[in-house]
Formats: structure tokens, C-alpha cells, sequence
């Protein structure tokens, strides 16, 4: 068992992240074992020095987190666990990873960068012959967008995607006993108050996700549950909403009119007033043209104007107030990006950081496909579906830029189509478009997420609509 927190400088700055010197791991008596961030190198240096207040100021925890490194109570390397052994392992790890998840973009920097990084934090859990640790911040909730989804549950998209991941962490424990345990942080009230849904909607999305992955692990035959959930409340180990008559924390502004809990709109000032950087750092950023921060900017904005288009909320709205309306939101939720972002630097150092949208894959973080492109499609209009459609990696590389994120359960439906092997992923609007111009009959397939079954649209293509040959 190992200890682990941050250390701050004295200057007061806009948030802790940025007054954060660097994340420790420590053993119980005071001894360093690594320290990570961007002052790393003087902690190490200075360790010596603070060790005896370290030790002193962080009884109890009273500043810090537990890591738990769960195949050894120990810091060294396992006996009987070589070098060739462990360089063999991570090599099989780091290879399915790239073979069954990663997602491939133009200008990709795996092989000149991203490998090596990558490599580097599956040895250190290999080293400690410890069960690999994987974290997703994902599975928000449904999108509000009613054109998109099929409704405020997980279907049949969420189920594949689990099912995905459970796939993945069993294939790692036939390589590595260990095995691997991936960790999904729930971002939902993150930015539930900006895109427009209820913060009781993101809840009940979560608790039947819960049963989904339960009933998948079972299953399974998982002794353990391989992929797991946190929430902001499970991250910040809120018992009571005290912390507000003892902290200082902001006052949020909200642009959509939502229904707000108290404890996850406490959540959101804890976070803001924590790890987001400055809205004039943002400001300047945009401003200068940076590159990656620009697309990340115009990519919210044309998501969020097409959501708040459809959404109950803005109907009384022009298009131009709209689309100013967008502006703001998109604005504030790369702010919460970010410092979301910046919360799992500071409590998940030394996991390997997964991401559902488009990066080069230089590290620290990397991009998955939550889908199998071998057996889904990726569609929009429902002509564009045929048996011999190819939806290779090649076809869907795409540029970091290009995508605000990959394509996810919440913002689709999963559709099969009667004698088509292959399943597809598409917005729910262009399904009930179809079933209008008669092309396809549709049926709604309830699912029983109990049993792991998650509910699909099922289409049939009506007979006088097929071409003839």
C-alpha cells in the first residue's frame, strides 16, 4: 500500500492544478517511489527535506489518495519475474492494445512517440506484476438531441461498447494473469448543465448502465468486474455538501435552464474551482490561432449549435440567438473539458489514459474505437447502406481536428437490418426518415439490460423499394 498526493506552492493562482508542483507515490514511512508533473525533478531533489512535514501533514490521508498496487504489497520486482519476461509481456500488451482499440488518425505519432510512452506506464505495472489500470472518461448520458438517440437510457450501443472493453481486459489476462481493470469515468455531470440535461437524467443513465456492465461481467464469468465506474462524487468522496460552508468556491453560470442536484452542481464548483484554467488563457489561446485549441473550439460550437437546434429549450429562439448561444456553451465546455482533463492528471497518474476523441497518439493520452469497424458501419442516410460497404480503418482515418469525438453509443442507434451480417451505427433521425419514404419498415427491439441486452431499431427494406438487378 503506497500513499499519494500533490504538493503546492505558496502563490495563490486561479486553480489548484496550476499551483501543483507535482503528484508523489510514496510508501507508508515517508520513502519516495516516483513522482510525476511538472516539477518532478525538484521534489526528487528536495525530498530529503519535506519528507519528515510529508509524512507528518498526510496521517490519516489527510491530504492524499490511496494507490493500491494490487499484485504486491511490495515495491520490487516479483521474483521469478525476468527481464526478458517482463520486456515479452509488455510487447503483447502494447500490441493488442494497438491491434484491438487504438484509433489510427493522419499525421499519427504511435511509432515515433506514443509507443514508447505507452510501453513505459503498461512496465510499470508489469514491474510490479500488479493488475494493468486503463481509465475512460466516457458514457456521459444520452445525448438531448432526440434526432440522435433513441431515448435518455443505454441500449444497444452502450452494451457493444462494454462488451468491447470486457473483451479486451479478458484478452490482456490471457497474455498477463493480472490483468487489466478498466476504469470509466463518468463525465455526465460534468456537462450536463451545458448541453441541457438534468442532472436526476444522468444519474438514472448511470445506474442502469451500472446493471448493463454488471450483467455482462456475470456473464463473463468475472470473479471481479473488469471495467468499472466513477463518478465526480465518487472521485471526490462527497458524504455531505459541508465543503460549502468551509470553501470558497464559484458560483457557476448556466445557460440552459436545467434541473440541478445539489451535490452535482457541487461537484462542478469543486472541479472548476480545482483544476480549470483561466478563461483568459482559453481566450488568448483561441484568439492566437492555436491550432489544436481552435478546432477543439469550432468542433463544440458546430455540435452544440446542432443540438440546442432540436432542443426543447431554444425553440423560442432565432438562429441567431442560437448559434450565439452555442458560441457561449461551447466555450464554457472546453473550460470543463479541461479541467476535467487536469482532475484525471492529478488522481490517475500512473494509469494509462484512454480518450473517445481523435488524438495523434503521442501520449498521455490515446484514442479507441469503441466500435469494431469489421462488424459496425458507420452510416447517415440509410441509402448509404449495402452488403459489400466497407468501412475499413483506412477509409475512417481521420485528423485529430476532424473529430469533436469518435463515434459513440450516446450520440447514435444501433440498427440491423434484416439479411445484412453487418450492424450500424447512425443517428436515430435518418431511421425514422426512412421508414417515411418507404424504403424500410422499422421496429423498436426492447431490451432487458438485466439479461445485458440493450434495446435496437430493426429495419426491414420494403420489397418495391429494392432495384431490380
Amino acid at each position: 500500500m503506497t500513499r499519494m498526493s500533490f504538493i503546492q506552492t505558496a502563490p495563490a493562482m486561479s486553480s489548484i492544478h496550476e499551483r501543483a508542483l507535482g503528484i508523489y507515490v510514496r510508501t507508508p514511512d515517508g520513502g519516495l517511489i516516483r513522482c510525476v508533473g511538472p516539477h518532478s525533478q525538484w521534489a526528487q531533489r528536495t525530498w530529503s527535506e519535506i519528507r519528515s512535514t510529508v509524512t507528518a501533514a498526510s496521517s490519516g490521508l489527510a491530504h492524499g489518495s490511496k494507490v493500491c498496487l494490487t499484485g504486491s504489497d511490495t515495491d520490487s520486482t516479483p521474483q521469478g519475474l525476468t527481464e526478458p519476461v517482463v520486456d515479452l509481456t509488455v510487447e503483447q500488451i502494447v500490441n493488442l492494445f494497438d491491434k484491438e482499440l487504438r484509433y489510427s488518425v493522419q499525421n499519427d505519432q504511435w511509432e515515433s512517440h506514443g509507443r514508447a510512452y505507452f510501453e513505459a506506464k503498461v512496465r510499470f505495472f508489469v514491474c510490479q506484476n500488479s493488475t494493468l489500470q486503463l481509465c475512460l472518461p466516457a458514457f456521459p448520458c444520452k445525448s438531448s438531441n432526440l434526432e440522435k438517440v433513441m431515448g435518455v437510457l443505454p441500449d444497444r450501443g452502450e452494451e457493444i461498447a462494454l462488451r468491447r472493453l470486457h473483451t479486451f481486459t479478458h484478452k490482456i489476462e490471457q497474455i498477463y494473469p493480472p490483468g487489466a481493470r478498466v476504469l470509466i469515468i463518468s463525465d455526465g455531470h460534468v456537462f450536463s448543465d451545458c448541453i441541457g440535461v438534468d442532472d436526476k437524467t444522468v444519474d438514472q443513465y448511470g445506474e442502469h448502465l451500472k446493471v448493463l456492465n454488471s450483467a455482462i461481467s456475470l456473464a463473463m464469468g468475472e470473479k471481479v468486474e473488469r471495467v468499472q465506474f466513477q463518478s465526480l462524487v465518487d472521485l471526490f468522496n462527497l458524504t455531505s455538501l459541508s465543503p460549502t460552508s468551509v470553501l470558497s468556491l464559484p458560483e457557476l453560470q448556466h445557460d440552459l435552464t436545467t434541473s440541478l442536484d445539489d451535490t452535482a452542481e457541487l461537484c462542478r464548483r469543486i472541479l472548476v474551482a480545482g483544476c480549470q484554467p483561466s478563461k483568459e488563457s482559453l481566450r488568448t489561446q483561441i484568439e492566437s490561432g492555436d491550432e489544436s485549441t481552435l478546432a477543439l473550439y469550432r468542433g463544440f460550437s458546430r455540435f452544440m449549435l446542432q443540438d440546442l437546434d432540436q432542443h426543447p429549450l431554444t425553440q423560442s429562439q432565432s438562429r441567431s440567438q442560437r448559434k450565439k448561444l452555442a458560441t457561449r456553451v461551447s466555450f464554457e465546455m472546453i473550460l470543463r473539458n479541461q479541467a476535467y482533463s487536469n482532475l484525471v492528471e492529478l488522481m490517475f497518474p500512473d494509469c494509462l489514459r484512454l480518450s473517445i476523441h481523435a488524438h495523434n497518439n503521442s501520449g498521455p493520452k490515446f484514442g479507441i474505437k469503441l466500435f469494431d469497424t469489421a462488424t459496425i458501419s458507420v452510416i447517415h442516410p440509410l441509402d448509404s447502406m449495402s452488403s459489400d460497404a466497407s468501412n475499413s480503418d483506412e477509409e475512417c482515418i481521420a485528423t485529430a481536428s476532424h473529430f469533436l469525438h469518435l463515434p459513440t453509443p450516446w450520440h447514435n442507434c444501433i440498427v440491423e437490418v434484416a439479411g445484412d451480417p453487418k450492424l450500424y451505427i447512425m443517428k436515430y433521425g435518418a431511421v425514422k426518415e426512412g421508414s417515411l419514404v418507404h424504403k424500410y419498415s422499422s421496429d423498436l427491439i426492447e431490451g432487458n439490460l438485466a439479461n445485458g441486452e440493450g434495446a435496437f431499431v430493426s429495419l426491414k427494406r420494403l420489397v418495391d423499394s429494392i432495384k431490380a438487378i
